[in-house]
């Protein structure tokens, strides 16, 4: 998975963070800093968000299957998405550069493009032979399907100025928020970075979909969870995602290999990503630190020097 922001040539043009952070404080001084999510050239050390505490991993079986009461087979083939316009602070001449926008803009230009190119074989599988085939005429039917195979909108428009957020209205449509409960239906549920990393992503992996990761920041968990067997990775390029959508929706291998991943995600996701796995990776962190640094003197040198780094 492409999970380092060092190794793309244009990072200012793929991701909010970098071209326009509505925040960023640092420091010079080499003190231990302990953060929720990390970009691949910071080194914070990674303890997990509370967020992911009111937005848990379903810990009961039995509860679970209650509340999700949609079979993964009769659930919509759609890559489902709903999201504000974080991600850093939109400017005119910057929001285009925004992951959320860029990611939006992309499914909503597939879909136009079936206006003019003959984009169907992305969507429909084996009737279409050949890539780049065309078709005499771009039906009813191909423009339905990509309608069918993306349900991606903006929910809101925030973290602009007026007419900025107006300017993003007008391209990339009307915002159109919902409720979780909508994302129950669809076999597919995208997940993208916000201002830091998803604070959805649990909740996410616990409703027996697949969810299609698309982040550059690195958390606690991530030795927990394996691409391709919990979740399914997309690059910030997004290069491959008709692709994957392709085989995912269309081959029959897709769809096999898709309920497998819907599953095996939410059943490891309860085993790994409890509240007490959390607690307990931050007690023995804790446990670690503190063998590390050792209880300090204020009396010692040391002590004078860390305070005037810090300061």
């Amino acid at each position: 998975m492409e999970h380092n922001v060092c190794l793309s040539p244009e990072p200012g043009k793929l991701h909010g963070f970098v071209a326009s952070p509505g925040n960023f404080i640092y420091t010079h001084a080499r003190a231990p800093i302990l953060s929720y999510a990390r970009m691949a050239p910071f080194h914070d050390i990674l303890v997990p968000c509370p967020f992911y505490v009111n937005n848990p991993v379903a810990q009961d079986e039995k509860k679970t299957e209650t509340e999700d009461s949609i079979p993964f087979h009769d659930k919509l083939k759609v890559v489902y998405w709903r999201g504000r316009s974080t991600g850093g602070h939109a400017l005119r001449t910057t929001w285009r550069y925004g992951h959320r926008q860029r990611f939006v803009g992309f499914v909503h230009a597939l879909q136009r493009a079936a206006e003019v190119f003959d984009v169907s074989r992305f969507f429909f599988g084996p009737s279409i032979r050949g890539w780049g085939e065309r078709t005499t005429t771009t039906t009813t039917t191909t423009r339905g399907a990509l309608r069918i195979a993306f349900d991606v909108q903006m929910g809101g428009f925030i973290q602009c100025d007026e007419e900025v957020c107006d300017e993003m209205e007008r391209v990339l449509g009307h915002a159109h928020f919902e409720g979780q409960d909508a994302e129950r239906q669809f076999r597919y549920l995208y997940d993208l970075d916000g201002n830091g990393m998803s604070g959805r992503f649990y909740h996410l992996l616990s409703q027996r979909a697949v969810v299609l990761k698309q982040t550059w920041f690195q958390e606690w968990h991530d030795e927990r969870l394996l691409p391709w067997a919990h979740y399914i990775p997309v690059t910030m390029g997004m290069e491959e995602l008709p692709s994957v959508v392709d085989f995912l929706i269309n081959d029959p291998d897709g769809e096999r290999i898709s309920a497998e991943i819907a599953e095996a995600g939410s059943a490891w996701s309860r085993r790994v990503l409890r509240d007490i796995d959390m607690s307990v990776y931050v007690y023995r962190l804790l446990l670690e630190m503190a063998a590390i640094f050792k209880p300090l003197d204020p009396d010692e040198k040391v002590w004078e020097t860390v305070t005037e780094q810090l300061l």
